[in-house]
């Protein structure tokens, strides 16, 4: 398909409507996030210019290996999360990454080796950046070498190249929000459809002035797919000894410090060897089950769900909405190192009780 923006309907005058009043109710900063997210991608490509990429080491790429500055990988799942996640599925996603346990190289089964895979991961980003450069976007998506890894290389993309795809790497999420613009997304691939999306929000005058930046994170103000809220109860510390901590530094905090940094896991099941390996609880498979599921836990939160931080089993500290800081493992912290931002709403006096009184 040519660099030709895909043609689309216009979107009906009720949508027109709900985007309008919307964009009333939006901060066109919202909330500074938006600032962060373009200098986060400004130290990305500074750290990794895209004419680095024809040399660029395995090293420099795969999750799973402690680096100066981190690899890639390490920038696109973790760092560089307020940009947009890619939370969700394995390391697998990357297609290349280095299993923790025994350090062994995870890559496609129809290469023969690590070497190989990588020389092929590598020479298909290039191919993808190079179409990219060229305006051929839709053709990124026919990239052999690149199959499977589809958050990723549209992540990449926008990275690269953000006047010209929306900083939103969830197929599913694109396809959401062109159903709700009145447009067909089933018959679309990864990047098709994320310019499909950008054409529609495009034709719409009220939405001309915002950078795809902008529109990203409208997008979510306006019809956010992520429709289940989950609450999680988490105390913070033994009898909510670390509640100030958490109160002041805008986090909920928990301890099993012994795994380490849960971003160095490569996946679930990884973290879940590493746990039982630290805390095996007496042979207590239920327990090392349990007490693993917790800590993950604040992994798989995402911005928008609540956290309710208790004392004991029957006081209500405060309500938290979970904010796209996200997880952060605070080695300054002397214990209870394992945070995952949260703003904090201490407006229930009928509930919140002070720790201190």
């Amino acid at each position: 398909m040519s660099d030709d923006m895909h043609t689309t309907p216009a979107p009906a005058p009720e949508v027109i409507k709900s985007i309008t009043d919307a964009l009333a109710t939006w901060d066109s900063r919202d909330g500074g996030r938006i600032g962060q997210a373009e200098d986060l991608r400004q130290q990305f490509i500074e750290q990794f210019p895209i004419r680095s990429w024809p040399e660029l080491p395995l090293e420099s790429y795969a999750l799973g290996q402690q680096t100066d500055g981190g690899t890639v990988c390490w920038w696109m799942e973790w760092k560089t999360k307020p940009i947009a996640s890619m939370s969700g599925g394995s390391a697998a996603k990357h297609l290349i990454y280095l299993r923790k346990k025994g350090q062994t190289w995870r890559y496609p089964k129809e290469y023969a080796s690590v070497g190989d895979a990588w020389a092929a991961v590598r020479s298909g980003f290039v191919e993808a950046f190079a179409l990219a450069a060229g305006g051929e976007f839709d053709e990124a998506d026919d990239i052999n070498a690149l199959r499977g890894a589809h958050a990723l290389r549209t992540k990449l993309l926008y990275v690269y190249f953000p006047n010209d795809l929306l900083p939103v790497t969830s197929k599913a999420h694109v396809d959401h929000f062109l159903e709700r613009l009145g447009q067909p997304a089933s018959s679309w691939s990864a990047i098709r459809a994320n310019r499909q999306l950008l054409t529609a929000l495009r034709s719409i005058p009220a939405l001309q002035p915002l950078s795809t930046l902008q529109l990203g994170f409208f997008l979510y103000h306006w019809a956010d797919p992520r429709t289940s809220v989950r609450v999680f109860k988490i105390a913070p510390g033994e009898l909510a000894a670390k509640w100030r901590d958490c109160l002041q530094g805008g986090f909920i905090c928990i301890g099993w410090d012994l795994v380490g940094d849960l971003s160095d896991c490569d996946s679930k099941e990884s973290f879940r060897e590493a746990f039982r390996e630290q805390y095996p609880y007496n042979g207590n498979e239920a327990q090392v089950s349990r007490k693993a599921n917790e800590l993950w836990t604040l992994m798989e939160l995402e911005a928008g769900d609540k956290v309710i931080a208790n004392r004991g089993t029957s006081e209500v500290l405060a309500i938290g909405t979970v904010n796209d800081d996200g997880y952060a493992w605070r080695p300054e912290r002397n214990e209870y190192r394992h945070t995952l931002g949260v703003d904090w709403d201490t407006s229930f006096p009928a509930l919140v009780l002070d720790p201190w009184a």
